[in-house]
């Protein structure tokens, strides 16, 4: 498997925020989880670190979404925001798709589990309280 890079953190960040816009401290949050997990599992990377506002800027740019506010002012950069409608458009949706399909090895047991668990409460009301325990899943 090839190594995680920096540009399929962010992308995969992006394609699935189900939004409209979306924050750069939100982004900055899912990336680093997810750069903070992979790194548990030890997955080989190209990344040192999780993903800065200058390197979500840049990744955003380059794949042609616009933003607002300026995400490297040093108070501020965080509350800029990153207009998600251009990911409508279909090459650019082929292009996330590209950056996003590089981590999917590396979550299948995550999607197993959440596959079961949708399985598993698909008839449920969500409003309730509910448990789901490992031998459910089993």
């Amino acid at each position: 498997m090839q190594p995680v890079t920096l540009n399929s953190l962010i992308a995969s960040a992006i394609v699935n925020c189900p939004k409209q816009q979306v924050t750069f401290k939100t982004l900055k949050q899912i990336t680093k989880n997810m750069f903070t997990h992979l790194t548990d599992k030890r997955v080989r990377t190209f990344v040192n670190n999780a993903p800065t506002n200058h390197d979500i800027e840049q990744a955003a740019l380059s794949l042609g979404f616009q933003i607002k506010g300026n995400p490297t002012d040093k108070s501020k950069g965080d509350k800029a925001i990153l207009d998600l409608r251009a990911k409508e458009d279909s090459l650019l949706k082929l292009s996330l798709s590209y950056y996003k399909n590089q981590l999917c090895p590396f979550w299948i047991n995550e999607a197993i589990v959440v596959q079961a668990i949708s399985y598993l409460v698909r008839d449920r009301d969500l409003t309730d309280k509910l448990t789901v325990t490992l031998d459910d899943i089993v």
